[in-house]
């Protein structure tokens, strides 16, 4: 199985809240060609969740422990992987939503 992990932090430092504006666009556009039913949207921002609800995602809360600006990458992999029971032969690709066209 192949996965799309959405990673969007609220505390985003460069251009706060940024995530707020991109996410739900990046959303809609992979709704538009049929793959948001394999997004794992990791977040620890309640108002994201709310907002994009209306997706057929999947929404992990990030734990506080790996919702900061040093935690890596794979720390956030992991959680991903074991909270849903990912197969180790599965691909997960990361999309960060840092621009919108």
């Amino acid at each position: 199985m192949e996965y799309i992990l959405i990673p969007a932090r609220r505390g985003s430092k460069g251009l706060p809240l940024k995530n707020r504006l991109l996410v739900p666009e990046l959303l809609q556009k992979l709704n538009d060609v049929g793959l948001s039913s394999r997004v794992i949207l990791s977040t620890d921002d309640e108002w994201i969740q709310k907002r994009v609800a209306r997706f057929e995602i999947k929404i992990r809360h990030r734990p506080h422990e790996i919702a900061n600006d040093t935690a890596p990458m794979r720390a956030v992999l992991l959680d991903i992987i074991e909270h849903y029971k990912i197969e180790e032969n599965s691909n997960i690709m990361t999309l960060y939503p840092t621009y919108s066209e």
